[in-house]
């Protein structure tokens, strides 16, 4: 993943940024690679064909609550609204948002392996039955804040949402494929979850 200059974009650690968020222009002696970590991620195949297992992986594939197609598009908003006021953690947020598009592949992939279509609708039950929601963009599923403390607050509570999603899959799933992924994808929540918690105890501590 790469900036429009060709460079390649490694989020900054939060300790190292001036209280603003601002760069001081001087550089930043370390830099970790918090976005996707390097550890390779399993193939996205299911060994199974379960449609229970189908709901739950919609639920964090593109779910209305807690899911990565509502992180990827919260996260890149959130960076967009911050990219003027503070410019570093904006990339920061950027960087999580754009390993968050890499895991909805993942998850889409991992759906087709299933014989579902990696369609933008989730399941959930009504007095009818299971009932098929679309995903929207719509405040409520999406939090549109636009100062620093509100935003980062409202990734902290998406991402700890994502991330309890991801246990109870590895905890009620049987399928080594599904499990193996989802356990991997983790490794990742949990890192954005600690950069997340780092930037909101710094900037808005």
């Amino acid at each position: 993943m790469h900036d429009r200059d060709g460079g390649k974009f490694l989020p900054l650690d939060p300790d190292s940024l001036p209280p603003n968020g601002r760069s001081s222009g001087r550089g930043t002696a370390q830099r970790h690679s918090h976005g996707c970590p390097s550890k390779p991620y399993p193939i996205a195949a299911a060994q199974t064909k379960n449609r229970q297992y189908v709901r739950m992986i919609r639920n964090v594939y593109c779910g209305s609550g807690c899911s990565e197609l509502n992180a990827a598009m919260q996260y890149f908003y959130h960076s967009l609204i911050l990219r003027e006021c503070a410019p570093q953690v904006s990339r920061e947020i950027l960087n999580i948002a754009i390993c968050e598009m890499h895991h909805l592949e993942l998850l889409g992939q991992l759906l087709c392996s299933m014989g579902s279509e990696p369609k933008f609708f989730a399941s959930r039950c009504s007095p009818h039955g299971m009932q098929n929601v679309w995903w929207s963009a719509k405040p409520g599923g999406i939090v549109y804040a636009g100062e620093l403390g509100p935003a980062l607050q409202a990734d902290v509570q998406l991402k700890t949402g994502i991330i309890e999603n991801y246990c109870r899959i590895t905890r009620e799933i049987s399928d080594p494929g599904i499990v193996q992924l989802a356990e991997r994808i983790l490794l990742d929540e949990e890192d954005h979850l600690r950069i997340f918690t780092a930037l909101l105890q710094r900037f808005c501590g």
